[in-house]
């Protein structure tokens, strides 16, 4: 939020996105959305791409700022975390994986 409030302050018209598919399609639409009601000035482009694809335009500076679903180091790129994701499975008691104490 403090980022895009700073694109609207300078007066910045575009910002681009990248993201991985899990991140695009489920956490950013919404936060894109409520960006807009506040800011419609600013077009918001989203692209969602493969992770690795996400690592590459950023270090190309094709675009302002992407989105991965799993950490990594690179000494081009600053990185913070901004969501912990649990993965949870779920399924019938009878089913055999049910009995299973780790799944690999």
């Amino acid at each position: 939020d403090d980022c895009m409030a700073q694109y609207q302050n300078e007066n910045l018209k575009h910002i681009k996105i990248s993201a991985s598919e899990s991140f695009g399609a489920y956490y950013l639409p919404e936060f894109i959305n409520r960006f807009n009601v506040k800011a419609p000035k600013v077009r918001v482009t989203l692209e969602v791409l493969s992770n690795q694809q996400v690592v590459e335009n950023t270090i190309n500076l094709k675009n302002d700022i992407g989105f991965v679903s799993f950490p990594f180091k690179d000494k081009k790129l600053n990185t913070i975390e901004i969501v912990k994701d649990e993965i949870v499975i779920i399924m019938n008691p009878t089913h055999p994986l049910a009995r299973k104490t780790k799944i690999k």
